[in-house]
């Protein structure tokens, strides 16, 4: 029994080894999904009466299955995720050090980070080791990865890294007062929140989630609209789209496009300077 099992999962463990440069992206990746899906089951159960609601069974099946799966896939990417999350924050700090004492000091957890992380940040490491003439004596075998692939393969693992966990969003920066949207937890529910809102508005705009009979399927748009000013037909055959719910759609994916990471003040005061000093050198020219 114990062979048979270890003959299938053998070939899974040797595809998931070969895809150590992807680890991190791809934990992410299913932790958000299945975050998102866990939040869209309980809005379909608790405020849509999925649970109990005639008619609309494939939905209903769909959102079950979903759940259980991303429940089982939150329980053992979550903690891998936090894992590699952890160690990518290590590596980023000490990349940044620029005391060739405080990186030795700390050379140890880097490389430990680095080996974890896979090849790209493997090269990012000994590039810094270069920088700052610590021997490396071919630590790792970083031959496979081209500049180019090293640049593209950095640049999508660390977008969705920055972007879920910022420390200053630009929907913080733009209402300072406002001082709990830099809280970690808040920032990752406005991003959960904000995904799972355009889905839900989208899938009624587009299939619909009203019925028009009892026991009838789930075909009629929910009309926003129609419910604030007291209409008598309050949903509508599908696709539809109404008022409200296009503000609404708007206001999400603005607050989703805002939950980006802000530009640092130091790179935004230097973007100012030099587009100041361009333009003045162009009006010193004419």
């Amino acid at each position: 029994m114990a062979g048979k099992l270890s003959s299938i999962t053998e070939p899974m463990k040797k595809w998931w080894e070969s895809k150590r440069d992807q680890h991190l992206i791809i934990l992410q990746t299913m932790t958000m999904i299945s975050l998102a899906v866990v939040i869209w089951a309980i809005v379909f159960f608790l405020f849509m009466d999925g649970a109990t609601a005639e008619g609309g069974e494939s939905l209903r099946d769909l959102t079950w299955v979903g759940l259980v799966l991303a429940l089982f896939v939150v329980v053992w990417a979550g903690p891998e995720y936090m894992h590699y999350a952890q160690n990518l924050t290590i590596l980023n700090e000490i990349l940044e050090l620029d005391s060739r004492s405080e990186v030795m000091r700390r050379r140890k957890e880097a490389e430990e980070a680095a080996k974890l992380l896979g090849r790209v940040h493997q090269a990012k490491l000994i590039e810094r080791y270069d920088k700052l003439h610590i021997r490396t004596k071919k630590l790792f075998d970083t031959s496979g990865v081209s500049k180019s692939s090293e640049k593209k393969a950095s640049e999508g693992d660390e977008f969705l890294s920055d972007w879920w966990n910022c420390e200053e969003s630009m929907l913080a920066r733009a209402l300072p007062k406002m001082g709990f949207l830099k809280e970690p937890a808040v920032h990752k529910a406005s991003i959960l929140i904000s995904i799972t809102g355009i889905i839900a508005l989208l899938w009624n705009a587009i299939h619909g989630i009203a019925r028009q009979s009892v026991g009838g399927a789930r075909d009629h748009t929910l009309d926003f609209l129609a419910m604030i000013t007291g209409a008598d037909q309050k949903s509508v055959a599908a696709p539809h789209l109404d008022l409200i719910s296009g503000i609404i759609l708007f206001a999400l994916f603005t607050i989703l496009a805002m939950t980006r990471p802000a530009i640092p003040a130091a790179e935004s005061v230097a973007e100012t300077s030099e587009e100041a000093t361009a333009s003045s050198v162009s009006d010193s020219e004419e």
